[in-house]
Protein backbone atom coordinates (compact mmCIF):
# COMPACT_ATOMS: atom_id res chain seq x y z
CA UNK A 1 0.00 0.00 0.00
CA UNK A 2 1.12 3.25 -0.66
CA UNK A 3 -0.47 6.61 0.45
CA UNK A 4 0.42 9.74 0.48
CA UNK A 5 2.67 11.21 2.92
CA UNK A 6 1.11 13.13 5.40
CA UNK A 7 1.62 14.36 8.93
CA UNK A 8 -0.66 12.74 11.63
CA UNK A 9 -2.43 16.08 11.96
CA UNK A 10 -3.39 16.46 8.35
CA UNK A 11 -4.50 12.88 8.20
CA UNK A 12 -6.59 13.40 10.86
CA UNK A 13 -8.30 16.38 9.41
CA UNK A 14 -8.77 14.36 5.83
CA UNK A 15 -10.15 11.51 7.73
CA UNK A 16 -12.47 13.72 9.37
CA UNK A 17 -13.84 15.54 6.24
CA UNK A 18 -13.85 12.60 4.44
CA UNK A 19 -15.90 10.72 7.23
CA UNK A 20 -18.53 13.94 7.17
CA UNK A 21 -18.72 13.70 3.42
CA UNK A 22 -19.01 10.15 3.68
CA UNK A 23 -21.91 10.45 6.35
CA UNK A 24 -23.66 12.72 4.10
CA UNK A 25 -23.49 11.04 1.11
CA UNK A 26 -25.18 7.59 3.09
CA UNK A 27 -28.33 10.11 4.38
CA UNK A 28 -28.90 11.57 1.20
CA UNK A 29 -28.89 8.25 -1.07
CA UNK A 30 -31.01 6.22 1.91
CA UNK A 31 -33.60 8.85 1.79
CA UNK A 32 -35.25 8.91 -1.68
CA UNK A 33 -36.17 5.24 -1.00
CA UNK A 34 -38.37 6.39 2.11
CA UNK A 35 -39.73 9.20 -0.27
CA UNK A 36 -40.78 6.75 -3.38
CA UNK A 37 -42.54 4.99 -0.77
CA UNK A 38 -44.36 8.12 0.59
CA UNK A 39 -45.30 8.91 -2.82
CA UNK A 40 -46.82 5.21 -3.77
CA UNK A 41 -49.56 6.11 -1.36
CA UNK A 42 -50.35 9.17 -3.62
CA UNK A 43 -51.46 7.07 -6.32
CA UNK A 44 -53.90 5.37 -4.41
CA UNK A 45 -56.44 8.63 -4.13
CA UNK A 46 -58.56 9.71 -6.69
CA UNK A 47 -58.26 11.69 -8.80
CA UNK A 48 -54.32 10.32 -8.93
CA UNK A 49 -51.98 13.72 -7.96
CA UNK A 50 -49.64 13.29 -11.60
CA UNK A 51 -48.20 16.54 -11.21
CA UNK A 52 -47.36 15.73 -7.68
CA UNK A 53 -45.93 12.25 -8.47
CA UNK A 54 -43.92 13.59 -11.48
CA UNK A 55 -42.58 16.35 -9.54
CA UNK A 56 -41.33 13.75 -6.86
CA UNK A 57 -39.92 11.39 -9.15
CA UNK A 58 -37.62 14.09 -10.72
CA UNK A 59 -36.84 15.68 -7.77
CA UNK A 60 -35.45 12.49 -6.32
CA UNK A 61 -33.35 11.59 -9.56
CA UNK A 62 -31.97 14.89 -9.54
CA UNK A 63 -30.66 13.95 -5.41
CA UNK A 64 -29.53 10.75 -6.54
CA UNK A 65 -27.58 11.74 -9.25
CA UNK A 66 -26.12 14.96 -7.41
CA UNK A 67 -25.42 12.99 -4.75
CA UNK A 68 -23.28 9.92 -6.52
CA UNK A 69 -21.32 12.02 -8.49
CA UNK A 70 -20.50 13.90 -5.14
CA UNK A 71 -19.60 10.02 -3.82
CA UNK A 72 -17.35 10.05 -6.80
CA UNK A 73 -15.37 13.23 -5.61
CA UNK A 74 -15.27 12.20 -2.41
CA UNK A 75 -13.66 9.09 -3.39
CA UNK A 76 -11.34 10.38 -5.29
CA UNK A 77 -9.83 13.44 -3.36
CA UNK A 78 -10.56 12.91 0.02
CA UNK A 79 -10.09 9.17 0.42
CA UNK A 80 -8.30 7.09 -2.67
CA UNK A 81 -4.38 7.47 -1.85
CA UNK A 82 -4.51 9.64 1.09
CA UNK A 83 -6.60 7.19 3.75
CA UNK A 84 -6.88 3.98 1.78
CA UNK A 85 -4.94 2.38 -1.48
CA UNK A 86 -7.58 1.72 -4.45
CA UNK A 87 -6.92 -1.89 -3.81
CA UNK A 88 -8.36 -1.67 -0.17
CA UNK A 89 -11.28 0.29 -1.26
CA UNK A 90 -11.96 -2.39 -3.89
CA UNK A 91 -11.50 -5.12 -1.42
CA UNK A 92 -13.64 -3.24 1.01
CA UNK A 93 -16.21 -2.76 -1.51
CA UNK A 94 -15.85 0.93 -2.74
CA UNK A 95 -14.61 0.52 -6.42
CA UNK A 96 -15.18 3.90 -7.94
CA UNK A 97 -18.61 5.24 -8.62
CA UNK A 98 -17.64 4.93 -12.07
CA UNK A 99 -17.62 1.23 -12.28
CA UNK A 100 -20.35 1.06 -10.45
CA UNK A 101 -22.65 3.26 -13.47
CA UNK A 102 -20.35 1.36 -16.09
CA UNK A 103 -17.35 2.86 -17.58
CA UNK A 104 -19.08 2.64 -21.09
CA UNK A 105 -21.91 4.54 -19.87
CA UNK A 106 -20.31 7.13 -17.55
CA UNK A 107 -19.93 9.89 -20.04
CA UNK A 108 -23.90 9.84 -20.04
CA UNK A 109 -24.24 9.79 -16.61
CA UNK A 110 -22.45 12.95 -16.91
CA UNK A 111 -24.51 14.26 -19.51
CA UNK A 112 -27.64 14.31 -17.01
CA UNK A 113 -25.42 15.16 -13.98
CA UNK A 114 -24.85 18.59 -15.99
CA UNK A 115 -28.36 18.84 -16.87
CA UNK A 116 -29.62 18.60 -13.53
CA UNK A 117 -27.03 20.32 -11.43
CA UNK A 118 -24.99 22.53 -14.20
CA UNK A 119 -25.83 25.00 -16.55
CA UNK A 120 -29.25 24.79 -18.29
CA UNK A 121 -27.84 25.72 -21.48
CA UNK A 122 -26.70 23.22 -24.12
CA UNK A 123 -22.82 24.70 -23.55
CA UNK A 124 -21.77 28.28 -23.40
CA UNK A 125 -23.41 31.02 -24.76
CA UNK A 126 -22.29 33.74 -27.28
CA UNK A 127 -22.79 37.30 -26.24
CA UNK A 128 -25.88 38.53 -27.87
CA UNK A 129 -27.25 35.08 -28.57
CA UNK A 130 -29.97 33.16 -26.59
CA UNK A 131 -29.54 29.87 -24.79
CA UNK A 132 -30.05 26.53 -26.12
CA UNK A 133 -31.33 23.57 -24.01
CA UNK A 134 -29.82 19.97 -24.73
CA UNK A 135 -32.21 18.35 -27.10
CA UNK A 136 -34.70 15.88 -26.10
CA UNK A 137 -32.99 13.01 -27.85
CA UNK A 138 -29.59 13.67 -26.30
CA UNK A 139 -30.95 13.94 -22.71
CA UNK A 140 -33.67 10.80 -23.57
CA UNK A 141 -30.69 8.84 -24.60
CA UNK A 142 -28.35 9.99 -21.64
CA UNK A 143 -30.93 8.94 -19.03
CA UNK A 144 -31.43 5.15 -20.61
CA UNK A 145 -27.59 4.70 -21.11
CA UNK A 146 -26.84 6.19 -17.62
CA UNK A 147 -29.18 3.67 -16.24
CA UNK A 148 -31.93 6.11 -14.85
CA UNK A 149 -35.16 5.62 -16.83
CA UNK A 150 -36.09 3.20 -14.10
CA UNK A 151 -35.23 5.52 -11.07
CA UNK A 152 -37.19 3.49 -8.71
CA UNK A 153 -34.76 0.26 -10.02
CA UNK A 154 -31.64 3.39 -9.90
CA UNK A 155 -32.02 3.61 -5.77
CA UNK A 156 -32.17 -0.09 -5.45
CA UNK A 157 -29.51 -0.33 -6.79
CA UNK A 158 -27.86 2.00 -4.77
CA UNK A 159 -29.39 1.00 -1.35
CA UNK A 160 -27.85 -2.95 -1.80
CA UNK A 161 -24.74 -2.30 -4.55
CA UNK A 162 -23.12 0.87 -3.51
CA UNK A 163 -23.99 1.83 -0.12
CA UNK A 164 -22.89 -0.94 1.97
CA UNK A 165 -19.56 -0.69 0.85
CA UNK A 166 -19.88 3.31 1.39
CA UNK A 167 -20.70 2.30 5.16
CA UNK A 168 -17.68 0.14 5.82
CA UNK A 169 -15.31 2.29 4.33
CA UNK A 170 -16.52 4.74 6.78
CA UNK A 171 -16.73 2.38 9.55
CA UNK A 172 -12.91 2.19 9.15
CA UNK A 173 -11.89 5.25 8.58
CA UNK A 174 -13.47 5.74 12.05
CA UNK A 175 -11.32 2.73 13.18
CA UNK A 176 -8.21 3.62 11.49
CA UNK A 177 -8.14 7.25 12.62
CA UNK A 178 -10.19 8.06 15.94
CA UNK A 179 -9.78 11.52 15.76
CA UNK A 180 -12.17 11.70 12.58
CA UNK A 181 -15.46 11.49 15.34
CA UNK A 182 -13.80 14.21 16.75
CA UNK A 183 -13.30 16.39 13.72
CA UNK A 184 -16.99 15.33 12.45
CA UNK A 185 -18.45 17.02 15.63
CA UNK A 186 -16.69 20.08 15.98
CA UNK A 187 -17.22 20.79 12.43
CA UNK A 188 -21.03 20.60 13.06
CA UNK A 189 -20.70 23.03 16.21
CA UNK A 190 -18.47 25.90 14.70
CA UNK A 191 -21.33 25.52 12.08
CA UNK A 192 -24.00 25.94 14.36
CA UNK A 193 -22.34 29.14 15.50
CA UNK A 194 -22.00 30.47 12.29
CA UNK A 195 -25.75 30.18 11.47
CA UNK A 196 -26.72 30.96 14.84
CA UNK A 197 -28.92 34.78 14.15
CA UNK A 198 -27.68 35.76 17.12
CA UNK A 199 -24.34 35.65 16.26
CA UNK A 200 -22.45 38.40 13.75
Amino acid sequence: MHLQNLSAEKQNQIAGEAGLLLNEAIRELVTPKWLMQFAHGWLAQDPVPIEAVASVRHLLAMSMVINVFRLKDTRKYFIRDWLFSDDELRVIGFPPVEEFIGLQNWRSFEIVRNQYAGHVTVNKTDRGQPGRILSPSVLGKAIKKAGLLDIEGFIDRVQHELIPGVEKVRDEIYRRYPAARAHIQRHATELEIAIDPNQD
